[in-house]
């Protein structure tokens, strides 16, 4: 970091409150320099830095996308003095970098009202620390924090390449899943993380999944084809990245957080997309008319490049800068399903790209109407088949910019094509003629995965490329090894015969000798040959056997196959022949392709009868000999033994582990029952300690101490809809029970378990406070939260763990002797999910059954809960 020009610092030399993460020293100065000709105040400064400490942790995510806005698209800082203009804040100076456009009113967290900013030098006052202990929920020191002006932007953790049990992944945990919950207070402030171990290093956002960091494999600018090696030696992590010019580039352009998000997004740039963001960017900039040829260049990103958030990166640039002066954009795709995708992203980017008309056009008429009289702005999403629909002009403005999506394709045909049939000569052009006469004096832009002449003719030279090379390189995309394989089918007489025909056809169109033999010399390509029924049943026993083998042989080597057909005919009856060699060993077989329900047995239940399932009633559910096996009816993954811990509480935030989790009220264990528990198992090893500790809680907690607000009717139904809300998205919700004053979950996850259990507590935890005295919930009028912090979990390891475990949720109401009718009963349950049947057993006395979405049966039990067990 030193070679990139950051000045060291340890942390105890750092004068600040140990819970404080920002150096309040260096952003004051930062700010007295910056904007001391403007006259600002030491109590205004103090006002900055008061609104930064005021972002609150709890709600995480939204602080820290608060504070993104912040740094990267500043802020109004309105005077003490009401007579004097208010100042236009930003936290980082951007000298060097592009001049961006005035912000519109809108755009800002307050009203803007002073003129552009004219940058003199770069005053970042920029800080590598080390060994700085910040205090939390618990002491924690980052491995090192960088700062600029005072502000915490960028978190690493470093761990020992030497040490084969230190991961990579073991410093994404710690960042992503110790730090966010011991000290959540530094995240506000964070741009993004970075993690290595001397050899691999990785960046990306602390809300992001380990799978989403990745490395910065390129030091130079756009072009240079110099990367940095897995190991190349004595490098430091992602040198490429921190230049300090491309750094305070990255956090003010390339950082993405959607106004909207149910999932925490933060995306943080690749490589690829920086460089092919600003190379078009520069290249666009010199081909606008009427000075350029309105060729703004060609992109080639191989699969694996991001194109969908380069060309978001690219409108942020394009929209926010001041050379530009707030251009019109089309984004023009070939496909709907590839229209429908950007729309999707770019919709919800209004606030990112700086401009609130963000619309997918219906139709040419609609574009037009979108385009009459707007002289600026707009970001319009079509498809190229629209352009057809008539001839007449859009606009012949200059400042519109077309960037077009799978350039490669339709986007290109600009010739005129004649054809000949009975009624007389026609003649037509491409979709890409209408495109160019629509929009005249437009610059054009290709994003293409392969590039053809056409494709340059149009667009221009290729300005950035991302090749597959690259991303295998970066493990994006697995390494493709090409085999060859031959099915030699001889045709039969009629095939060539329909060949000759057609051949003898042409020749009486007019068709000449030259142009037949050239025809010929491509005949290999017919569908009649490539189609041929034998042929694709060699083609299929040869793909089947070749990865039966490969089974067989144990192959230690994950692998894959694509097909590429010269039709969706014959790619059809391709994938038939495969499925039909298969034959149960495929996900996709199906014997009975007309699914019956009456007619199909299953012993998981999807399909089954009405007998079958008044039979499983009687003999499974009602036999005291024979009590039910839940895991029976629900098929996953229980996890590797291997990755066990080795204690007796297995912990583990991995995605697809069937999780069993509980949580509490803040009020439900009072302070004297805490620590008396804590002296009880004082003498304990650690691993018992957790064990006795879990037991004596859940026992005070059936005591029902506390205000018990989930008792109230209204406050648990709030609690059942938000395990609901995301089930299916982010988990499958298995088993339940919202007890009096806590609560206990059994759930599959699909998502970051801390994110999940997130999310249901603060929205429970901010309508309770919210409606406490409306409904009586009986919390303390000072309380300031609803539930404790923490929360116990625990992955679930085989069956016998399984049933266990959705027993005792079942059971946990008539266990803690709660009366007959409590409304605990009500809201304890569980749902087994089979191929297509669904289990469920709820309160109640008698059997229940229930079709779901047509002919898939539904099983509801309906008894005591413990009864069910």
């Amino acid at each position: 970091m030193g070679q990139q020009g950051y000045a060291h610092q340890l942390g105890q030399s750092i004068i600040r409150r140990p819970d404080d993460v920002l150096i309040e020293a260096d952003l004051m100065a930062f700010l007295e320099a910056q904007y001391g000709h403007e006259g600002i105040t030491a109590t205004e400064i103090r006002s900055i830095i008061l609104q930064l400490h005021s972002l609150p942790a709890s709600d995480l995510y939204e602080s820290n996308k608060t504070f993104m806005k912040m740094v990267s698209d500043g802020f109004i800082l309105k005077r003490e003095d009401r007579s004097q203009k208010d100042i236009y804040i930003q936290l980082l100076d951007y000298s060097g970098l592009h001049n961006h456009r005035i912000p519109a009113n809108d755009e800002l967290i307050t009203v803007f009202a002073d003129p552009q900013e004219t940058y003199a030098k770069d005053l970042n006052i920029y800080k590598f620390v080390t060994q700085m202990e910040i205090s939390g929920t618990e002491k924690r020191i980052p491995d090192g924090i960088l700062y600029i002006n005072g502000l915490p932007l960028v978190v690493f953790e470093f761990k020992s390449a030497i040490r084969e049990e230190a991961t990579v992944y073991d410093a994404w945990k710690q960042l992503t899943i110790r730090y966010r919950r011991d000290i959540p207070e530094l995240y506000k402030y964070n741009a993004f993380c970075v993690i290595s171990d001397g050899v691999n290093s990785k960046a990306g956002s602390v809300f992001a999944p380990y799978a989403f960091y990745y490395a910065w494999n390129k030091l130079g600018e756009a072009g240079s084809s110099r990367l940095l090696g897995y190991g190349e030696a004595g490098a430091s992590p992602n040198p490429g990245m921190f230049d300090r010019g491309r750094l305070r580039d990255i956090i003010r352009n390339f950082i993405f957080i959607p106004d909207s998000s149910k999932k925490d997004e933060k995306i943080v740039c690749r490589y690829p997309q920086y460089y092919a963001a600003r190379a078009l960017f520069e290249s666009i900039r010199t081909a606008r008319k009427p000075e350029g040829d309105g060729k703004g260049g060609t992109y080639f990103g191989a699969t694996g490049c991001g194109k969908s958030y380069t060309m978001l990166y690219l409108t942020r640039l394009l929209m926010r800068s001041a050379d530009f002066g707030s251009p019109t954009i089309v984004l023009i795709t070939d496909r709907t399903d590839l229209d429908d995708q950007l729309a999707g992203t770019f919709t919800n980017a209004k606030k990112f790209i700086g401009d609130n008309l963000v619309v997918s056009v219906e139709s040419r008429a609609h574009l037009r109407e979108l385009l009459q009289g707007r002289q600026s702005g707009g970001v319009f999403l079509t498809t190229i088949h629209k352009f057809t629909e008539d001839t007449k002009l859009l606009t012949d403005r200059n400042n519109v910019i077309c960037i077009s999506d799978e350039a490669h394709r339709s986007q290109t045909n600009l010739d005129q094509k004649i054809k000949i049939t009975e009624k007389g000569v026609t003649k037509s052009f491409g979709f890409a003629k209408y495109l160019h006469d629509s929009l005249p004096k437009a610059t054009y832009v290709g994003f293409t995965g392969t590039p053809i002449d056409a494709t340059l003719d149009v667009f221009g030279k290729v300005v950035d490329a991302y090749t597959m090379t690259e991303s295998v390189k970066d493990e994006i995309t697995v390494r493709i090894v090409y085999e060859g394989r031959a099915a030699k089918v001889a045709l039969n007489n009629t095939e060539l015969e329909k060949i000759e025909r057609y051949y003898e056809e042409s020749a009486a169109a007019g068709a000449n000798e030259f142009q037949i033999d050239k025809s010929k010399e491509e005949s290999a390509k017919m569908n009649a040959i490539l189609g041929d029924p034998k042929r694709l049943q060699a083609v299929a026993e040869d793909f089947v056997q070749h990865y039966t083998t490969r089974v067989s042989e144990g192959s230690t080597v994950l692998g894959k196959a694509m097909f590429v057909c010269s039709s969706r005919e014959i790619a059809y009856a391709l994938y038939k022949n495969i499925i039909s060699l298969l034959g149960e060993r495929s996900s996709s077989f199906d014997e009975t392709p007309n699914n019956s329900f009456d007619e199909i047995p299953s012993s998981n239940f999807p399909y089954a009868s009405k007998e079958q399932i008044q039979d499983f009633l009687e003999t499974e559910l009602e036999s005291e000999n024979k009590p039910i096996s839940y895991a029976a009816h629900f098929t996953t993954d229980f996890g590797l033994r291997k990755e066990w811990h080795r204690c007796n509480l297995p912990h583990r935030n991995k995605e697809g582990l069937i999780q069993f989790i509980t949580f509490r009220l803040a009020d439900s264990l009072p302070q004297k029952v805490l620590k008396d528990i804590e002296k009880e198992i004082h003498l304990l090893s650690n691993d018992n300690k957790d064990i006795e500790r879990r037991k004596k809680y859940q026992y005070w907690l059936d005591q029902g101490l506390g205000s018990c607000a989930l008792s109230k009717k209204e406050m648990a139904e709030v609690m059942m809809n938000a395990l609901r809300h995301h089930d299916g998205d982010k988990y499958d919700l298995i088993a339940w029970s919202i007890m009096p004053n806590h609560v206990h979950v059994l759930i599959k996850t699909t998502g970051d378990l801390v994110r999940i259990i997130q999310s249901w507590k603060s929205f429970t935890g901010k309508w309770a406070l919210a409606n406490n005295k409306e409904y009586g919930l009986g919390i303390d009028d000072d309380a300031d939260k609803f539930w404790m912090p923490e929360y116990w979990d625990r992955f679930i390891r085989d069956e016998d763990h399984f049933d266990t475990t959705v027993k005792y949720i079942l059971n946990n109401p008539s266990k803690a002797r709660l009366a007959e009718g409590d409304l605990a009963y009500e809201f304890t349950g569980c749902v087994f999910d089979g191929d297509s049947a669904k289990l469920e057993l709820l309160d109640g006395d008698s059997p229940k059954l229930e079709l779901l979405d047509g002919d898939s049966p539904k099983l509801e039990l309906l008894g005591d809960p413990e009864g069910a067990s």
